[in-house]
């Protein structure tokens, strides 16, 4: 396992990390067990013990017990195991270690209290001394990859508010419960969506309110079943696949197609396809392949840092076509071994051409880390595909090592582009800046939440602003403004737009008759064509203001056009207008 602190490797059950003293999960500290003496008839409990053997697995093992703590440690131990104190090589009394009295102390008048105490207190100090010592040779030793990880987590883990915020949302989406939801409102017309996310369920909905006019849509995926239902109609429809569907829709499948429909509903929603432990998997797979890096020193370099020029300790690593294959590998079996067998196969049999012509490949990409004091100072990707591409990445600090960021890509030794990203903060205002071709702006408010974005390259001017909310169980961006070009989409439209995600989910329920579309016949679709042909009117409005209305309003227009009856086409020179 891996300190949270430095990044340091560090052996499982350890309960301090060796490299800076931090302490790791209370988990792994396991306290001695007490340890049991059987008295032999006629001993005394204060009767002093100099040698116990103990027959263990047939072979003879001594025991020392601690005089202070009365712990159990191995005969050839100079320390305590739990609580450092020295072993003089003294027996000590079973009884007497469980109390903490050493039993060959000396008695009488002759005691002198206060050099006893002495001694203690030098012991102790020489315990610390010897900890300290071993964390610096350990420090000293820390090899390439382990320093260039520490300094990758320090300085990852000092970044602008805004991120560690913003994370929020990303922390509930990693997990397997959660909703995703937007809700729109333009000229009084109102429409609204969610997906909700659960082990079992997978669920859609879809609701809009046009002129009037209300339409529902519900569907997912429920345990491998699913369904779907529109509030025009009073039907559910429902397709399992566990059931044996001979229906009118299913004839016009071939074989391989509705086994692999199959295979594919009932495979979303079961435990394999858990989005969590894929992560995990993938994780892993990338750890995997880093552990077979080499990372060598190279010549230190000189950045500016903190207003400064720096000499900055290098360390390069390489990676190399087989390395890319590699994680694909590990990421594709990750990935097939969650889908259905045959998908699954098919999947593998694709990728395994694509790492083939990887492989066949041959490039190599360097990657430099320069370090000053255990943070990095820059970073060098270099490349020579199809010639030499570099770019070089410069944490060129002040408050924190993020603060300044510079960028740049040189190809075959001539740049061509760069980036100046910078941070400033002014109470409780925070400013990042992004110079380039063209110039963005973030602009948060840490206190209440007030969010703003600002592009311009010269051609384009965007702006927009909004409030952002977030809880360790709901986030939420509020538009108040959007304007294009100087064009307010907000004020002159009357829009209103929000997005949100929360750990909360709420599975709707299905009203209506169940229309299985497994085993219904072709007259049940006749049927079902005739009642929907009453829904047509509803379908051509939705269509017209949800897909054509935001065109006109890009193009300038104060304000949409009335739609147009449903029977009616579009005219040519309207359509002409819109694209």
């Amino acid at each position: 396992m891996f300190c949270d602190q430095c990044g340091m490797e560090v052996a499982e059950g350890g309960a301090f990390c060796p490299n800076c003293g931090n302490r790791l999960n209370g988990d792994n500290v396991q306290a001695p067990e007490e340890t049991e003496v059987r008295q032999e008839p006629g001993m005394s409990a204060e009767k002093e013990i100099t040698e116990e053997s103990v027959v263990s697995q047939g072979e003879n093992t001594q025991r020392r017990f601690c005089p202070n703590c009365g712990t159990e440690n191995g005969m050839w131990d100079t320390f305590c195991k739990e609580c450092g104190m020295p072993l003089d090589g003294t027996a000590y009394s079973v009884s007497a270690a469980g109390q903490g009295r050493q039993m060959n102390q000396p008695h009488g008048a002759g005691v002198n209290k206060k050099k006893g105490l002495i001694i203690g207190i030098c012991a102790a100090v020489a315990v610390l001394v010897l900890v300290l010592i071993v964390t610096a040779v350990r420090s000293l030793a820390m090899g390439p990859r382990g320093k260039v990880i520490q300094a990758v987590a320090a300085t990852m883990g000092e970044r602008p508010e805004i991120f560690d915020d913003i994370k929020t949302a990303g922390d509930i989406l990693s997990g397997d419960q959660y909703t995703v939801g937007f809700a729109m409102e333009v000229d009084g017309d109102t429409v609204s969506g969610e997906y909700r996310n659960t082990a079992a369920n997978k669920q859609i909905y879809l609701a809009a309110d046009v002129d009037g006019d209300d339409f529902d849509v519900l569907c997912g995926i429920h345990s491998g079943v699913f369904k779907a239902a529109v509030s025009e109609l009073d039907y559910v429809f429902a397709y399992d696949p566990k059931k044996e569907n001979d229906g009118y829709l299913c004839e016009q499948l071939r074989k391989k197609e509705l086994e692999q429909l199959n295979a594919m509903l009932e495979h979303i929603t079961s435990e394999q396809a858990s989005a969590k432990e894929l992560r995990k998997d993938m994780m892993s797979a990338l750890l995997q392949e880093s552990e077979q890096l080499e990372f060598k020193e190279v010549k230190t370099k000189e950045f500016e840092v903190d207003g400064k020029d720096r000499e900055c300790d290098g360390y390069r690593v390489r990676i190399n076509e087989k390395n890319i294959a590699n994680i694909m590998e590990y990421a594709g079996e990750a990935m097939a071994k969650r889908m259905p067998e045959e998908l699954g196969d098919e999947f593998s049999d694709g990728l395994e051409e694509l790492i083939d012509e990887i492989k066949d490949d041959d490039f190599d990409t360097d990657i430099t880390f320069y370090l000053y004091k255990k943070k990095l100072a820059a970073v060098i990707i270099e490349t020579n595909d199809y010639g030499e591409e570099t770019w070089i990445i410069e944490f060129q600090g002040g408050d924190y090592r993020m603060q300044n960021v510079f960028i740049s890509l040189q190809y075959d030794g001539d740049t061509y582009g760069e980036m100046e990203i910078t941070t400033r903060k002014k109470g409780s205002v925070e400013t990042i800046d992004f110079e380039s071709d063209g110039d963005m702006t973030i602009t948060y408010d840490t206190k209440s939440g007030a969010l703003s974005l600002e592009y311009d390259d010269g051609w384009t001017d965007c702006f927009i602003e909004g409030i952002y909310k977030h809880s360790g169980s709901e986030v939420s961006f509020t538009l108040e403004e959007f304007e294009m070009d100087g064009y307010s989409l907000v004020e002159d439209e009357d829009v209103s737009f929000m997005i949100y995600v929360k750990k909360a989910v709420d599975i709707q329920k299905y009203d209506g008759t169940e229309f299985d579309l497994g085993s219904a016949k072709e007259d049940d679709f006749e049927e079902l064509a005739e009642e929907l042909e009453d829904t047509d009117a509803l379908f051509d409005n939705l269509g017209y203001y949800g897909i054509y209305a935001p065109l006109f309003w890009y193009r300038g227009s104060s304000s949409a056009p009335a739609a147009p009856a449903a029977e009616e086409p579009i005219a040519e020179e309207a359509a002409e207008y819109v694209w």
